[in-house]
This record gives C-alpha cells, structure tokens and sequence, in this order.
C-alpha cells in the first residue's frame, strides 16, 4: 500500500535523567507537537561501556561510540517517528508513551498493490513503479512550508499476509471437507480486490467492480465466510471511506474494521 500524512518528524530531544541516559522525546505533524514518549537509551546498547546518541529530526541513533567530525555514527538502534509507534505497539521495553498512534499513524490510502511476479523492493523500490511515479508527480505537499517535498510525506507499507483458519464439523460433515492448506497467492489477490473494491483509493485505474468474483482470488475456494484485518495500529483514508486498522496482544479483537465476504456479499464492519 502507499499512503500519505503531512510530514513527521521529531521536536525537541531531551535528556532528563543523564545517569540512566533517558531522553524525552516529541512528535511533531505538520509542524505541531501531538504526542511525547520516553526513550531508555542506556537500554538500546550492549551492555558495558558509554552510551551515545545522534539525532536530528528524522532519526535517533544510538551507540557506544561519539562519531568523529564529519563521520556517520555506529549505530547499535534506531527510531524513526513512525518505528517508535511500530515498536511500542509490540511492547518495547525501552519506550513509554508514545500514545497517540491514532492521529501519528493517520493515512490518506492513495494506492493498494501486489507483488506477486517480484517482491516488494523489486516492483515498488527498485522499479519506476508506475503508480508510486504518478503519486509523486500528481500530489500535493499536505504541510506546506519550506523544503518540504511530496516525498517526505509519501509512507510505503509493505505488507505481509498471515492467515487464520477456523474450521467446524458436524456428524454429517466429511473430513475430505477439510480445507488444509491456504494458497497465498490466491489470498494476496483477493486482498488487493477487497480493499480497493470496498476503499477505492485514487491511483488505483482498476476498481474490481465484480468483486469477490474473480478467477484468481478466493471465489469459490470453500471458504463460508473469510475476513480481512489489519494488525497494526492504523488509519487508512479515502474519499469512499476510512478502515481502522488495529493490533492486540491477544490476536484479533474488535476493535479494528474488517472487511467479510460471504458468497458474493462483501461487507465492511466498523469497530465496536
């Protein structure tokens, strides 16, 4: 997928214990602060020796050792603005706060996309992608102000499917009815419809209006009924509608959207 978000960044950087090496650290969006975490540098490093950090408003690093003048630093960790959200979403000890995923990780959805023949890097990195080209050629800056660039605020997100069967049988059921195997491909395909039939992001040329039929996804698979989640913690939007994504320590929950295809009835679902 590829989403846009007015430029993030990080604010002031401060030490606040200098014993223990903890800093305290803001968010900026658009060049207004909403959010602050505590990040335990000491923590980020092997243990022994000193502890050194590096920052500017794209990055923090951390390491042993002060670069030389001129040098890049060795880096042992690394935080982005949206890596600490990534990181405390999946309980880092290392990070506090940081609470305020639902306005940072805040999307415009521009495009939805397969990799299919190639991964990821290869088709949309690598590659004048066709879709990713567009997108920074058509869009406009969302913060407006100095040195800021369309490609500061375009966000690649490359995901990966993991799939959840849940199986029932009665006396009269067979066990050749059992569906041991879940083809990835045909999944990631069915996906990519789902979204883009039910979101209709704008770069996207094909809507598949036919969906959930299709030949290549999972129409007529065996599935009853099957479902999408997202499970991080993000807000995807487009002019037809915005899709919660959200992720849980006890697995799926409801307090994401999804989307549920049963037959050829497709329908999104809202938290709650």
């Amino acid at each position: 997928m590829i989403g846009a978000r007015p430029r993030t960044e990080f604010g002031s950087v401060t030490i606040i214990d200098t014993d223990r090496d903890i800093a305290k650290v803001e968010i900026k969006v658009a060049g207004r602060t909403v959010d602050w975490g505590v990040i335990n540098l000491g923590a980020n490093v092997p243990k022994g020796g000193s502890v050194h950090a590096a920052w500017d408003d794209q990055i923090i690093q951390i390491g042993h050792e002060r670069p030389a003048p001129g040098q890049k630093m060795h880096s042992h960790t690394w935080y982005t603005p949206d890596s600490v959200y990534w990181e405390v979403a999946r309980r880092n000890p290392n990070l506090s706060g940081f609470e305020n995923h639902a306005e940072v990780c805040n999307y415009d959805l521009l495009y939805v996309g397969i990799a299919n023949k190639q991964d990821s890097f290869e088709r949309l990195i690598k590659k004048a992608h066709q879709g990713r080209v567009q997108i920074l050629t058509d869009e406009h800056i969302r913060y407006p102000d100095p040195g800021n660039r369309v490609s500061d605020e375009i966000v690649l997100f490359l995901f990966d499917i993991d799939p959840l069967v849940i199986q029932t049988w009665s006396v009269e059921d067979e066990m050749t009815d059992m569906i041991d195997k879940v083809d990835t491909a045909r999944t990631i395909a069915d996906a990519e419809k789902a979204f883009v039939s039910l979101l209709k992001p704008e770069y996207n040329n094909i809507q598949f209006k036919e969906y959930p039929r299709g030949e290549d996804g999972l129409y007529g698979a065996g599935f009853d009924v099957y479902q999408y989640v997202i499970f991080e913690n993000f807000t995807l939007n487009t002019p037809s509608g915005t899709f919660l994504g959200s992720r849980c320590d006890f697995g799926l929950g409801n307090s994401g959207d999804s989307i549920v295809v049963e037959g050829e009835k497709v329908t999104m679902y809202k938290a709650g």
